[in-house]
């Protein structure tokens, strides 16, 4: 156990730079693997829902090192606050290695500014659940880890996979790692950390640098008799921006046989060239588990079993923008947004958010067969019930402190009475700052055989603007102060995969009563229209020979034109996969 007391040390010397001393840990756990840990026997099957302990008879597990290659081993990860849920990692060098931005690493991807690490939203709609208090501000949310999304690992072997991609200059890259390990006692380390540098000078327009860190690491600590587990969680997320405003169209573009053309990045002049964005976070969150009844070797029957869990996060962040009115083009921006002058030096913004969650919650659930058959491993039932109090304390520069507490209470219930049907549900009410907010929602899986697969989700909740929404201060001086309505959101979608055509198609319908919406002069409006929006998502791989063309194509409208959404959505990728290597 001294190498955890020196990681400690390490880090308690480190916390507030994340982005120091990594390389010191990193290949301090790479070099530890003289140090001896005991096998762990706590690893669940496949679909396993246990809320706070890991069925000890692992020999049932196909992942176990005995049961594949001697280089190979199977790995699972999930989250502290969902240990049940797990995710199995594909072992494949060429998953997705093409794709290193985490803006293209999905389906549907996001709006950006063009640049590895820029600011993201929403091409396609999805809806964004809503649990009480939100400042507002989630441009930077896909590149941040945090205690809930840290992954821990159900491994075999110490586990690590780091990935380095270089930009078009040796100052632009990205750099990500992933570490696991089992100690002994029944501790387990975990490491998640991300770099992006973009910092070239010749290939960018100026002022467009920017630098994130994400830096999550936890320990799991599990008793002897399966009954309690713990995990402490820290995460670290910086994210230092350099914002220009954009091109002076004016003075950066010529005409060229009736065509605009751009002159280099580099020589370009852009709206600011002092603005600077700024935003940190910082996260602890301890979660625990006690099993109330229940010997850990039932699992091989159909008993229920009871557990509690509880879990403290504090969270301490802070955003900041400043830039000086004094170099560049500023009085391009100006003239556009003329309330957005509120000071002749320049403009400022700051806002400090401070938050103290409590949760508890009871659960419940009954096993649906053996763990042995890996079509009945899971749950035929699972329960939860909880209630949870938040403090929150807001500093916005120019404005009086905001103190609140929100309390929610929240269930879930998912039903699985075979491998062919699946129900998922969840709500919550809340009861403080936030009474009258809630959220219902359900998700609903037919295993239709030879015929295909069928899902069914639905979700409609109520919620209350954010705070910027509602207030805004900018170099301490009151832009808007708005008594906004709360936003009634209802949303459905279908999907249905097709086995013979191989293709999935998905629709979507999203309904918005009192939608909050920024104007033009990026002032935010409520409307006082229903807004709709109707989706159509169409997934098509194609193969030839050797050859994949992966195909997603999405049709959506809206109902209104204050919200801005391509009405067609296209994604392709044409890849090669052969075999060139056989085993004889």
């Amino acid at each position: 156990m001294k190498i955890i007391e020196v990681l400690y040390q390490i880090f308690k010397s480190r916390l507030v730079q994340p982005e120091r001393g990594i390389g010191i840990v990193f290949v301090l756990m790479c070099l530890s693997s003289n140090i001896s840990f005991a096998q762990r026997t706590d690893i669940p099957v496949t679909g396993e829902q246990e809320g706070y302990q890991a069925t000890p008879d692992s020999t049932v597990f196909s992942g176990r090192q005995e049961d594949t290659d001697v280089d190979t081993f199977g790995i699972y990860y999930f989250q502290a606050h969902r240990p049940w849920d797990l995710t199995f990692i594909v072992d494949s060098l060429l998953d997705d290695f093409q794709q290193y931005d985490p803006v293209r690493q999905r389906d549907l991807e996001l709006a950006h500014l063009g640049y590895l690490g820029s600011a993201t939203n929403f091409l396609v709609y999805q809806p964004r659940f809503r649990k009480g208090f939100d400042v507002g501000l989630h441009q930077y949310d896909l590149y941040q880890t945090t205690a809930e999304t840290l992954p821990y690992y159900l491994i075999e072997k110490p586990f690590s996979i780091i990935n380095y991609t270089r930009g078009a200059e040796q100052a632009d890259s990205y750099f990500s790692a992933r570490f696991g390990r089992n100690f002994a006692k029944g501790v387990s380390f975990t490491i998640d950390y991300k770099r992006v540098s973009q910092l070239g000078e010749q290939n960018q327009y100026l002022n467009q640098n920017n630098r994130l860190t994400a830096l999550a690491t936890g320990l799991w600590y599990q008793s002897h008799n399966g009954k309690y587990s713990s995990y402490f969680s820290y995460a670290a997320n910086t994210v230092e921006h350099k914002d220009n405003g954009g091109v002076a169209v004016e003075s950066n573009r010529d005409t060229l046989w009736g065509f605009l053309y751009t002159l280099e990045p580099s020589a370009g002049t852009v709206i600011l060239a002092d603005g600077q964005t700024r935003h940190a976070h910082r996260e602890w969150s301890y979660t625990h588990y006690y099993r109330l009844t229940g010997k850990p070797d039932s699992v091989k029957t159909n008993k229920r079993t009871f557990g509690l869990a509880h879990q403290a996060l504090y969270n301490d962040s802070y955003y900041k923008f400043f830039d000086d009115y004094d170099s560049g083009d500023e009085t391009y921006f100006y003239n556009w947004f003329p309330d957005l002058q509120t000071d002749e030096r320049g403009m400022r913004f700051y806002l400090k958010h401070k938050y103290l969650r409590n949760s508890f919650r009871l659960m419940t659930y009954k096993k649906a067969g053996q763990v042995g058959n890996p079509k009945t491993a899971g749950n035929k039932d699972f329960f939860e019930a909880g209630i949870s109090h938040t403090w929150h304390n807001v500093q916005l520069e120019g404005a009086a402190d905001t103190v609140l507490n929100d309390i929610l209470i929240h269930g879930q219930l998912n039903f699985q009475p075979s491998e062919k049907l699946r129900l998922e549900t969840y709500a919550h009410l809340g009861l403080g700052n936030n009474a009258g907010d809630y959220l219902l929602k359900g998700e609903l899986f037919f295993d239709l055989g030879k015929a295909g697969e069928l899902g069914l989700a639905a979700s409609n909740q109520l919620y209350r603007p954010d705070y910027l929404q509602h207030q805004f201060f900018l170099t301490q001086r009151q832009v808007w102060n708005n008594d906004f309505k709360r936003t009634l959101e209802t949303n459905i979608e279908a999907n249905y995969l097709i086995p013979i055509l191989k293709v999935k198609a998905t629709g979507a319908y999203h309904l918005l009563n009192n939608y909050i919406y920024f104007d033009t002069l990026s002032f935010p409006q409520q409307t006082g229209v229903p807004l709709s929006i109707t989706q159509l998502i169409l997934s098509r791989d194609l193969k030839f020979g050797v050859f994949h063309l992966n195909n997603t194509f999405a049709l959506q409208a809206a109902s209104e034109s204050f919200i801005r959404l391509p009405g067609i959505y296209g994604k392709h990728s044409l890849l090669y996969d052969d075999t060139w290597l056989k085993d004889k």
